[in-house]
């Protein structure tokens, strides 16, 4: 566990203590006003303001630039055996953030990839589930492309079906008019139920896929 001490020797230290550090755009400036500063630090007092860094990245939505400082956290946090700070789990949480932050730029194979194994690793703590839950959702199987493609295709037929029924069938057979709106409607309503299966569905193979990884986790332990 990395402890934060009440006394430093390093001016640099002693002014980011000096720092709102939920003033996020604050703590971005300090740092990469003093980067060329930071080698010149004991580790602790560097990976403190790294870490720090690195929330304050991804709170202020610079999340390309987020990705790849938390790859460094997190590679320093597990070659010098650092897992708290303060109170939190540096490793679970800078993996949840570098998920979102995938997540955020719309790269969600990659946000599902650490959303999962998060899950596998805390199967009870619900935003874990959740962000995987979103980038299952944002992902469509090609099963559900096709159904909500059908959908699709069988509403814009019936929006076809109330032209030619006005422009066609009616001047030529009034007769014909009732069964052909018949038939407009029942190819309107089968357009909506294919959507509204396919969303669904969609949510429904998403809970199962999640489901699935959860108690994969639980018999493992």
């Amino acid at each position: 566990m990395l402890k934060r001490p009440t006394t430093y020797d390093s001016e640099v230290f002693k002014e980011f203590n000096r720092l709102d550090e939920d003033n996020f755009q604050s703590v971005v400036h300090f740092y990469e006003q003093h980067k060329g500063d930071m080698m010149t630090l004991n580790f602790d007092e560097r990976f403190i303001i790294h870490l720090s860094y690195c929330n304050s990245l991804y709170e202020t939505n610079d999340y390309k630039k987020h990705l790849k400082v938390s790859d460094e956290i997190i590679e320093r946090s597990i070659y010098n055996n650092i897992q708290f700070f303060n109170g939190e789990d540096i490793y679970m949480k800078t993996l949840h953030q570098k998920a979102k932050s995938f997540f955020h730029l719309h790269k969600y194979n990659a946000s599902q990839h650490i959303a999962q194994e998060l899950v596998k690793m805390n199967p009870g703590h619900k935003p874990f589930s959740q962000l995987l839950n979103k980038c299952l959702i944002r992902q469509r199987p090609i099963l559900i492309k096709r159904v909500l493609a059908a959908g699709v295709l069988l509403y814009l037929l019936s929006v076809v079906l109330v032209v030619v029924n006005i422009l066609l069938v009616k001047p030529i057979s009034e007769v014909s008019v009732q069964p052909m709106e018949f038939l407009r409607k029942g190819i309107f309503i089968a357009g909506i139920g294919m959507l509204f299966f396919g969303i669904v569905l969609h949510h429904v193979l998403a809970f199962i896929q999640i489901r699935r990884v959860k108690l994969q986790a639980k018999t493992k332990k």
